[in-house]
């Protein structure tokens, strides 16, 4: 509580020096300024996917294709058409004309060397691996490809959408195809990559060259993007009050209300693709075998108030709904109707569970999180102590967090996760059930399901596949699903963020604009 009161004092601070001191946007200059809580040292997000750094890759690289939330159909990018020639072969024509920002003309060479290089089995890609699905792509003609796939494959054009393409005399020549996303980031995208450094920032100027947008990936508005990293929310909200800043992201509830209160700023709700949750350590990974009773795991879902973290907890809470499952009803295969749903909030019947389960006392816990989700891990570990569980929090940076994850050290989570771009439910499933490492419910059964429903090229048949898979992980309280969670965009008058975003940063830069 005294951190908290700590924030607002020193928001309160700012409001008055804003008040006194006038922002000056750099409209004039016609440059972007952002900060960002993390890092960026690489902008292959399949590598390095935090929302950040997503931000700007979607302005770098354009995929084959996308898709359109209104419509809920797929479009085309780089790729003019397709067709399935079979249950396991793609076929993509691809634009004429395009180039890449070093000059490079785009062909059929650059799509076999990205997806081939991401189908590797070596690939170190974290998001957007392609070797459980993708056998080999076949050069038909300089600007034709056919995707060979190893089985049907229900998601595998969807899932392009959130692919960048890459070029092939650049990407493919690498021994280490990490050193593409951190050295040479070129793409075909509204933007180019001028500088980029971990700890000195990312610039980013208009790729003026970019006439031959797909009028469903607009060229860009703002001439140049400077960005700089800047951990600590206090000094990101200094920056925008005095002039030094012209966006943020990400902040708290309290601090970006009294923003908007100051009347010098718009606060922008955006919507996103991402899910907040709340995964507990079921296969006993961590050590806390406290989690491996399902009854232990159904007393934290009861001590949690999810309607009250959406309403007074979450930065545009207004804007969240509460969810089912981990994706939402613009999905293609998100099902209609899940039988099994997260329970309302009941703190004596989590006690009796308890005590049942042998822990009539509680037990220690440890949530670990990172920063954007920060608000909510505590406000959960508020509530799980009312039970008698003595919760800790463990906030670390996003690269520490999914090292933690990965290594099997993490008691409970509370975190967001996304659809990557991807509108389709598997991305998410697929990370936190088919990667071992990542995977903290070990349960066969639900790997079979999410393997089934790859192959399900029907979408009825899919959606009811992926149901049975929600309903057992709500059954088992594998996972609580919390809400949607909007982003909080903190930005000057002179700004126009455009409307949200299925990726994880909530807003595209090419949509961008000042009024």
């Amino acid at each position: 509580m005294t951190i908290r009161i700590a924030a607002i004092a020193s928001t309160a601070a700012l409001a008055a020096l804003a008040a006194a001191q006038p922002v000056a946007a750099q409209k004039s200059a016609d440059t972007l300024r952002v900060a960002f809580a993390d890092p960026i040292s690489s902008l292959d997000i399949t590598l390095n996917f935090n929302p950040e750094a997503q931000f700007f890759a979607a302005a770098v690289f354009d995929p084959l294709v996308t898709y359109d939330r209104a419509s809920r159909t797929i479009k085309p990018v780089l790729a003019e058409s397709w067709q399935r020639i079979s249950d396991t072969v793609v076929e993509f024509k691809l634009r004429h004309g395009v180039k890449f920002h070093d000059g490079s003309d785009f062909t059929a060479d650059d799509v076999v060397a990205t997806l081939e290089g991401l189908a590797d089995p070596k690939s170190k890609a974290r998001w957007y691996r392609l070797d459980s699905w993708l056998d080999h792509v076949e050069k038909v003609d300089a600007y034709t490809v056919r995707l060979i796939e190893k089985g049907p494959t229900a998601y595998d054009v969807p899932y392009l959408s959130a692919v960048g393409i890459f070029p092939a005399a650049l990407f493919g020549k690498l021994e280490d195809k990490a050193d593409f996303g951190r050295k040479t980031p070129v793409g075909t995208g509204p933007y180019k990559v001028v500088s980029l450094d971990a700890t000195k920032g990312i610039e980013l100027v208009r790729n003026d060259a970019y006439a031959s947008a797909s009028p469903f990936h607009p060229a860009g508005r703002i001439a140049r993007v400077r960005s700089v990293p800047m951990a600590d929310m206090q000094t990101q909200i200094a920056g925008i009050m005095t002039g030094t800043l012209d966006l943020i992201h990400n902040v708290p509830r309290d601090q970006a209300e009294q923003l908007g209160e100051t009347g010098q700023f718009r606060v922008t709700y955006a919507s996103t693709a991402n899910y907040g949750y709340i995964m507990m350590d079921a296969a006993g990974r961590s050590g806390n075998a406290a989690l491996a009773k399902p009854a232990v795991r159904k007393a934290i879902e009861l001590a949690v108030d999810r309607e009250s973290l959406r309403r007074n907890i979450l930065p545009g809470g207004g804007n969240a709904q509460l969810i089912d499952a981990l994706c939402d009803d613009w999905e293609i295969d998100c099902p209609d109707k899940i039988a099994t749903t997260p329970p309302p909030p009941d703190l004596a019947a989590a006690k009796k569970l308890l005590a049942e389960a042998g822990y009539p006392d509680g037990f220690d816990l440890e949530i670990t999180t990172y920063s954007y989700s920060r608000a909510t891990a505590e406000a959960v570990g508020g509530e799980l102590r009312k039970i008698g569980i003595r919760a800790t929090i463990d906030q670390r940076t996003i690269a520490s967090y999914m090292e933690k994850q990965t290594s099997g050290k993490v008691q409970m989570m509370v975190a967001e996760i996304s659809s990557g771009g991807s509108p389709t439910t598997y991305p998410a499933l697929r990370l936190l059930y088919m990667y071992p490492d990542r995977d903290y419910a070990r349960d066969e059964g639900i790997r079979a399901m999410v393997n089934q429903a790859t192959g399900e090229l029907d979408i009825a048949t899919r959606k009811g596949t992926y149901a049975k898979i929600y309903d057992r992980i709500n059954a088992e309280a594998y996972l609580m699903p919390l809400m949607t969670i909007p982003a909080s965009l903190i930005h000057g008058k002179d700004l126009d963020v455009g409307p949200g975003s299925i990726n994880a940063f909530g807003a595209d830069l090419a949509r961008m604009s000042w009024k």
